[in-house]
């Protein structure tokens, strides 16, 4: 998989990056919801729980130094 030498069971037909029609219309209708900023916007169940804590993101062509997989 690594390589991409492995064949996808399903390859959807896209017409450009911002293409949503493979998405059922239930979640494309919807109305977003902007994610609280800080803690003090987060109800007390949520800052207890705080599943997230210490997560970041970067997408990985922004990661430099990322070593592959020995084979």
């Amino acid at each position: 998989m690594y390589n991409k030498q492995v064949e996808p069971p399903f390859k959807p037909v896209v017409k450009g990056p911002d293409d949503t029609s493979n998405i059922d219309k239930m979640f494309t209708n919807e109305t977003p919801k902007e994610t609280p900023g800080n803690e003090a916007n987060m109800s007390p169940t949520a800052l207890e729980a705080n599943h997230f804590k210490g997560f970041t993101y970067a997408a990985s062509a922004n990661v430099k130094g990322i070593k592959k997989p020995d084979k």
